[in-house]
């Protein structure tokens, strides 16, 4: 059993779901995938699996064998030996991309000129004029591009959201975002490779997105400090990052101090088993602390931790469904991918989802990592408007 195996049976485990699925729509939105990724699975075959409006159909990758082997693994019925070839099959809907990030861009624009809408992975693209490129072609053709940041889907997270912006404990002072992941140890790894789009903001661009979502769009980020820790065989690399902004409202209140953290470099127990430790999110404010434990992945056991300053009393919370946006719909054992999906869906068919990431917020993030690049002294990834050739 993979990693990501592990993490599905776990999950499901837990809530007492294993072997659940549904019975499908007569006319579901049919997925295609570009690529034989390993967390393709946590991404999207599992929660497409309790959702009666999608069907998975087809695996396309550079290798023909690892499209059919994924493809039989999961029951699904296509394989194809190329991306192209699941892009010009003309009964797919939509398409998932968990490609490395330096070919989101080119095969999401390929996409959506195919009439495929596309649920890319996080990091949207490279950098912003890439990001760019994608929003004029979801523009011009209609299409729906969504990029997977799925943590931003959960109830929890709209529980805090709306506690931020109500004022309740008065202004809010700063907010640490932080995530360390295990994955990122061997040479071959495309989160360590320059021309893969690898390093760590990229790969853990959740850090940022939390900045952004938590504060809001109405003001300006200033980048004050920057700590990167260099990959040892490639220095272009970012192992690890640490950021320091300041968030100038436009309102002209005081500025928030940010801070995030995204490591590649959590070790491994005797080299070989993984230490798992949440993401953690914490935001001070003038009359209370807020800690939410898991934020990205708050499906698993999730804290959500509130200190009235004034009274000294911490009133803990748990919210795994219903919410302030949600309402009836979701279930408890619904992961962030599973209302990732559910958004998705209704986006395509038309409808308002209750929770929704537009590409100007993605256009916004990248922006973000590019002035943490540019303060760090280390290069953008990608490429420019002038460069791209789709």
């Amino acid at each position: 059993m993979g990693f990501y195996d592990w993490m599905i049976w776990t999950q499901r485990y837990i809530n007492g779901t294993l072997g659940l699925s549904v019975p499908k729509n007569t006319n579901p939105l049919r997925f295609g995938v570009l690529g034989a990724a390993d967390f393709s699975p946590v991404g999207l075959f599992d929660p497409a699996s309790t959702h009666p409006d999608v069907l998975v159909v087809a695996i396309g990758a550079r290798s023909l064998a690892k499209a059919q082997a994924q493809a039989s693994k999961w029951n699904i019925p296509l394989a194809f030996g190329s991306y192209q070839e699941v892009l010009d099959q003309p009964d797919i809907d939509a398409v998932y991309i968990p490609l490395p990030i330096a070919h989101h861009a080119e095969w999401t624009i390929k996409a959506v000129r195919a009439g495929k809408h596309v649920l890319c992975e996080k990091s949207l693209c490279c950098n912003q004029d890439e990001a760019r490129a994608v929003q004029k072609a979801a523009r011009e053709t209609g299409k729906v591009v969504l990029e997977a940041f799925h943590w931003q889907f959960h109830p929890v997270n709209h529980v805090l959201k709306t506690l931020v912006d109500s004022g309740k404990f008065g202004r809010m002072q700063s907010i640490v975002t932080e995530m360390r992941t295990v994955f990122a140890h061997t040479p071959d790894d495309i989160r360590l490779k320059y021309e893969m789009g690898g390093g760590a903001c990229l790969d853990l661009a959740y850090v940022f997105s939390g900045l952004r979502y938590f504060v809001g769009s109405k003001g300006e980020f200033v980048v004050t400090r920057t700590k990167p820790t260099l990959y040892p065989n490639d220095k272009r690399v970012d192992y690890k990052m640490e950021a320091d902004l300041d968030f100038h409202p436009d309102n002209g209140e005081p500025a928030i101090h940010c801070k995030a953290i995204a490591d590649l470099t959590q070790p491994r127990i005797l080299g070989i088993i993984p230490t798992i430790e949440p993401p953690r999110l914490k935001i001070e404010f003038e009359y209370a602390t807020v800690k939410l434990d898991g934020w990205v992945a708050p499906h698993y056991p999730h804290n959500l931790l509130i200190t009235d300053k004034r009274t000294n009393i911490t009133a803990k919370q748990k919210h795994y469904n219903f919410g302030p946006k949600w309402q009836a719909i979701g279930e408890t054992y619904w992961t962030t991918y599973r209302y990732q999906l559910e958004a998705f869906v209704m986006k395509v068919r038309g409808l308002e989802p209750p929770h929704w990431i537009d590409l100007e917020e993605s256009v916004e993030v990248l922006g973000i990592i590019g002035d943490v690049y540019e303060h760090a002294g280390m290069a953008w990834r990608g490429k420019t408007v002038e460069e791209m050739s789709v």
